[in-house]
């Protein structure tokens, strides 16, 4: 890809003044090393990307190790860093799936770290037993999305895609 010319990064615990809403810039690093987050104080809400955790449902969720720049160290200190700040907030805004609030806000925000190691943990485990895609994808579907109406069993290939790409990420970050 070319590179985007006339491009201004943005720094941490910089102001954005969007006509009157101002947005706090955070360096959310982790799941890549350029992952910012958005702070709106005044409606108590933060814009986190893909920095901490995709959910699309509250019965389907993926966590955030994918290739190519996982950084694990830095993802907890961004899991550390919400975590202190979550009593300023009532909201987290997802990149791909929309605003959750109350009770689902908390349950995001209070998980997080314990989603990623167990996806993690089981995610080399059913590497380590079989490394099928299809095997992995089976044994993440039953442990963590068995609910899901958006991945069933009959279009498991979908999930199988995104086991790919999680074990890439994870050795390519020397965990497997």
């Amino acid at each position: 890809m070319e590179p985007i010319k006339e491009v201004t990064p943005l720094k941490d615990n910089e102001i954005i003044d969007l006509n009157g809403l101002k947005l706090k810039v955070l360096n959310f690093y982790g799941h890549t090393m350029d992952s910012i987050a958005l702070f709106d104080k005044k409606n108590k809400n933060i814009f986190t990307g893909d920095a901490i955790i995709d959910k699309l449902s509250i019965y389907y969720f993926q966590p955030t190790f994918m290739p190519t720049d996982f950084h694990e160290v830095e993802l907890l200190k961004t899991f550390q860093r919400l975590k202190i700040m979550k009593n300023e907030l009532n909201s987290i805004s997802l990149a791909h799936y929309g605003v959750w609030t109350d009770e689902d806000f908390k349950q995001i925000v209070n998980s997080m770290e314990e989603l990623h190691f167990a996806t993690k943990d089981s995610i080399i485990k059913w590497y380590k037993e079989n490394p099928s895609y299809n095997y992995i994808a089976l044994k993440y579907h039953e442990k963590f999305i068995p609910k899901s109406k958006i991945i069933k069993l009959g279009n498991i290939g979908i999930l199988e895609k995104q086991m790919e790409w999680f074990v890439e990420g994870l050795k390519r970050s020397g965990f497997i």
